[in-house]
């Protein structure tokens, strides 16, 4: 399980990103929705080793993060949006890198990448941005740590490689492994998502069971906005709403959710889910 304790994190004395945050994530993949600047890289870096707390602390399974033990770093693989691996291949990025993460499988990074239209011995510099993050994202699978977090690990992919990484996200997260996905690209993975953490601009964390979501709530999408709705919004003449839920269940829509949690319809959203 990974935990952040009353933890409290900033840049600068004046601009706190977080302070005194409470989050637990057990086994499953959890999805990490927030404004631009809200913290969520920052809790991705927390979650690392790469941040340390100023006040309260971080835990994964007994380990502390920044302490930066191997015992902790072998079992945790941070994806950043931005990752540029220095290696020509992938082959030679998991000979230099995958020995250090012993759940590690070479194998398995082969079935990724040829699944993917990708292959082991390809020149990394010469892949499209596309191409590129489907290599880095089939290594952190192949490197299957005990946490694996991914920062935006579609962004750049098409339409058909983000299908294909979703497949591979969906048959490969096993039992025991704890995911979380940073992303802006709500439905990506949805049918995934056991969690869903909402950062924002008051630096509070919302954080909710999707199953409790599904019972509490109704996401409805016509032409005109229900008599019960708590939230509406409207995208060309369509109104997206958030009703009571009823008998019969939609599927959660993390994009209405969220665009509700960032909205003055935030407590009403609430108060329904803590009935």
């Amino acid at each position: 399980m990974l935990r952040f304790d009353d933890v409290s994190f900033g840049y600068s004395p004046k601009n706190p990103v977080f302070s005194a945050i409470n989050l637990e994530y057990d086994e499953g993949v959890h999805l990490l929705l927030g404004p631009n600047g809200s913290g969520k890289t920052t809790l991705l870096h927390l979650a690392a080793g790469l941040l340390c707390p100023q006040a309260g602390y971080v835990d994964f399974d007994g380990c502390k993060p920044f302490a930066r033990r191997p015992s902790f770093l072998s079992k945790c693989f941070l994806l950043e949006e931005n990752f540029q691996s220095p290696f020509e291949t992938p082959a030679e990025l998991a000979t230099r890198v995958g020995i250090f993460y012993p759940s590690f499988s070479a194998g398995m990074l082969r079935s990724y990448l040829e699944y993917m239209n990708l292959g082991m011995n390809m020149p990394l510099r010469h892949m499209s941005l596309g191409m590129g993050r489907k290599a880095n994202a089939a290594f952190a699978l192949a490197v299957n740590p005990d946490l694996l977090m991914l920062d935006e690990p579609a962004n750049g992919m098409d339409i058909a490689a983000r299908h294909q990484f979703q497949e591979l996200m969906t048959s490969q997260t096993r039992a025991g492994q704890t995911v979380i996905v940073s992303t802006h690209s709500v439905q990506d993975f949805a049918p995934l998502y056991n969690t869903v953490t909402i950062l924002t601009a008051g630096n509070v964390p919302y954080k909710f069971d999707v199953n409790l979501i599904a019972e509490r709530l109704a996401f409805i999408i016509a032409p005109t906005v229900p008599a019960e709705a708590v939230y509406a919004d409207n995208f060309g003449g369509i109104y997206r709403s958030i009703v009571p839920a009823t008998d019969i269940r939609t599927d959660v829509n993390f994009d209405i959710l969220y665009c509700a949690m960032i909205s003055d319809s935030a407590p009403f959203v609430l108060n329904l889910l803590n009935q």
